[in-house]
């Protein structure tokens, strides 16, 4: 392998390690933005449940202030 054919494969190769790393880093950035999301998300869910559970058991409370057995 003579001295040029060393310098373009070590250009070659360094062009795909610089590739490499941009790609790292955007889907390092859609990883967050997606964690962020998921997060949300799960915020959402608890919120729903915790709505949920509170009519259930305001419900339950009511009837028992109306005289049901509990």
């Amino acid at each position: 392998m003579d001295h040029q054919l060393r310098v373009n494969v070590a250009r070659c190769a360094t062009a795909r390690a610089h590739l490499a790393g941009a790609e790292a880093m955007a889907l390092r950035e859609q990883a967050e933005v997606l964690m962020k999301r998921a997060d949300a998300a799960k915020r959402r869910y608890w919120r729903e449940v915790a709505f949920a559970q509170s009519l259930t058991i305001g419900r339950q409370e009511l009837a028992e202030q109306l005289g049901a057995e509990p």
